[in-house]
């Protein structure tokens, strides 16, 4: 996976939360998965797609 991959970023309309989008190039699906596992324990994070 790219180490610095490209994201963008904005605040909800209210201001409650952030939306986060990264772009990032990985190779294979089990990559995928680890990409998501790792997000998952970020504290804050909500939810994943």
């Amino acid at each position: 996976m790219n180490v610095d991959p490209e994201y963008k970023y904005r605040q909800t309309s209210h201001g409650e939360h952030l939306a986060i989008t990264i772009e990032a190039y990985v190779e294979t699906p089990e990559k995928v998965l680890d990409v998501y596992h790792a997000l998952s324990k970020v504290e804050g994070v909500i939810f994943l797609m």
